[in-house]
């Protein structure tokens, strides 16, 4: 049981991962393997996203608070809060 469940994963994983599906034409997954000239991105390097949409997350904060706040009391909008 285990065995055919195993095999259908493996040729399901096969059949997702075919480079005429992700690749342009004549490029292979041997293509793209890293070497001392040739290095591609790492999932792990999304991680530093998270820390410059926390920056300009506060950014927009201290705009809102500071600089727009201001600029409707200057030019006497009514604030709906």
């Amino acid at each position: 049981q285990v065995c055919c469940v195993l095999g259908w994963h493996t040729s399901l994983n096969e059949w997702l991962w075919q480079h005429e599906f992700w690749l342009p034409p004549g490029i292979t997954w041997e293509d793209m393997k890293e070497s001392e000239d040739i290095h591609y991105p790492k999932p792990r390097d999304l991680l530093l996203s998270i820390p410059f949409a926390l920056i300009l997350v506060v950014i927009r904060c201290v705009f809102e608070s500071v600089c727009w706040v201001g600029f409707m009391k200057v030019r006497n909008w009514c604030l709906l809060v």
